[in-house]
């Protein structure tokens, strides 16, 4: 129950984190996409030992929504 716990709160906590990063617009924003990788990590975890499809599915959208950000805003050259 204890895992549970930590990914449900730190699942939320990753994911306002980046939200709020992307949310200011500024320098650091794009690293607001690494925080949503770690959230949708945790989410899909907890999602799959929960047994809650709809959230592991949702979440692995949202997974690749973030990896789309992480390319265009970190790793695609210029």
């Amino acid at each position: 129950m204890a895992n549970l716990n930590f990914l449900q709160w730190t699942g939320a906590a990753t994911g306002v984190a980046g939200t709020l990063l992307l949310a200011v617009h500024g320098p650091w924003s794009k690293f607001g996409f690494l925080f949503y990788l770690a959230s949708n990590a945790c989410w899909i975890r907890f999602g799959v030992a929960t047994k809650t499809p709809g959230l592991t599915v949702q979440n692995l959208a949202f997974l690749a929504s973030s990896l789309l950000g992480v390319w265009f805003w970190i790793l695609k050259p210029a």
